[in-house]
């Protein structure tokens, strides 16, 4: 699903996506409230330390198979999770701007 408001600024469309992001202990499900090339924002009720490395599988719409990147937690706050994507492959960005614009 994508929404499009006309009040934002924003360059791409807000896509509804799935990941699964498993750190060295622990694997759990998260949803994008907001997704762009260099990371996004996920609503998490488990708590992150901010640095914490996470390898990351993206459920885009319309994608059979998940995107995998390599994620840095850059912020928290009590229900969310901010990831920055570190060093994407090639292919991986172009399947998530293939999505996002």
């Amino acid at each position: 699903m994508t929404e499009r408001r006309d009040d934002e600024r924003r360059r791409t469309t807000r896509v509804a996506v799935d990941i699964a992001a498993n750190d060295m202990t622990h694997s759990t499900r998260l949803r994008a409230r907001d997704l762009s090339l260099g990371g996004g924002c996920f609503a998490s009720k488990r708590s992150y330390a901010v640095g914490s490395a996470l390898d990351v599988e993206l459920s885009l719409p319309g994608s059979e198979s998940p995107v995998r990147l390599s994620a840095a937690v850059a912020a928290t706050s009590p229900e969310t999770v901010h990831l920055r994507f570190v060093k994407p492959g090639r292919a991986a960005l172009v399947r998530l701007a293939e999505t996002l614009f």
